[in-house]
């Protein structure tokens, strides 16, 4: 009996003592993730990829400038921040886009190799009082490894020194109850997905499923096919082209794929130039994404001529004019054109 009790004894320890190193283990790796996304912040900037989704469609758009109202045309409420580690997403940051200034909010979502959400902090800070003083809120996750389920760590309400808050102070009541930044607190503290499939979906951004079975034969890649999440969760695929298309980032028009048909009298082609109100001349090149018919779906002026009439003329004829060859992919290219 003393030997059964023993036996069950030394079971529950080793239990608990697994259960410990296994959670200490887990929470080692988010902190070495959070630890990695803060250096690249500070450090390495470019591997943060930025993007805006179009609310009609879902597709996001590479952020190439500061002034992103006047960098797209289209609806947006939300900046995403992709980045990768051994190439594949580890870390999603989600910024409301607000023309106010009256608050500062982000979404932190961090994910495993194999596209688990581990951990996420979401943050809020607004003005209060009549001074315009400010106040933080912050909220943080961890997956646990006993239910398995993600639970809040952490609540903290700090003034604009980092200072804490305490909830019974009469600064809580000043600054949050009565403040601008109690309108975000209730819809803070919601987290409906569990992986980077369930963020897209969320989020209503375009993505791809992967069908593909273990240890099937990789299906026939179909003319419509596109990059899946599994393949991103692979490293492989791209996030979304720099001008909405879903293809690949490297094809190009001019080496893997060729135009058919050109502007007329451009690019040393026969023909006569459209007619056009402008009255400037000069050079401008013009950067835009084909879709897998070969239609422009996007175009932009990159460099040269900046006058208004010339790139708003030189963008609607690529649209109109410039087709390329059908492919599985959409391809980026440049058109030059002499006024």
């Amino acid at each position: 009996m003393m030997k059964k009790i023993l036996l069950i004894t030394l079971f529950s320890f080793f239990t608990v003592a697994f259960s410990q190193n296994k959670s200490l283990d887990y929470r080692s790796e988010i902190k070495n993730l959070k630890t990695y996304v803060e250096n690249t912040y500070k450090n390495d900037y470019d591997k943060i990829k930025s993007y805006v989704k179009n609310e009609s469609n879902g597709k996001i758009f590479l952020i190439k400038t500061e002034d992103i109202y006047s960098e797209f045309d289209f609806e947006f409420y939300y900046a995403y921040d992709f980045l990768r580690k051994d190439d594949k997403v580890v870390y999603i940051r989600k910024t409301p886009i607000s023309q106010s200034g009256d608050s500062a909010i982000f979404y932190d979502y961090y994910f495993n190799n194999e596209g688990r959400l581990i951990g996420a902090e979401k943050f809020v800070s607004a003005f209060y009082g009549e001074n315009s003083k400010v106040v933080n809120y912050a909220l943080g996750y961890e997956l646990s490894d006993k239910t398995d389920k993600l639970e809040r760590v952490s609540e903290i309400y700090t003034d604009d020194k980092d200072k804490k808050i305490e909830k019974n102070s009469k600064l809580y009541k000043e600054a949050v109850e009565n403040g601008l930044i109690s309108s975000y607190i209730d819809g803070m503290d919601k987290i409906s997905f569990r992986d980077l499939e369930g963020f897209m979906k969320a989020e209503k951004i375009k993505y791809y499923r992967n069908d593909e079975k273990e240890n099937s034969e990789p299906k026939k890649i179909l003319e419509k096919e596109k990059p899946s999440i599994g393949n991103l969760l692979k490293g492989r695929g791209n996030i979304g082209d720099p001008l909405g298309g879903d293809g690949n980032e490297d094809s190009r028009i001019g080496v893997d794929r060729k135009l058919i048909t050109f502007i007329p009298g451009t690019m040393g082609r026969g023909g006569k130039q459209p007619s056009h109100n402008c009255s400037v001349s000069g050079t401008i090149n013009i950067s835009y994404f084909v879709n897998e018919l070969g239609n422009v779906i996007s175009a932009r002026r990159i460099s040269g001529i900046s006058d208004a009439c010339v790139v708003s003329t030189s963008v609607a004829w690529v649209k109109q004019y410039v087709k390329a060859e059908e492919s599985t992919v959409t391809s980026r290219g440049t058109y030059k054109i002499t006024f």
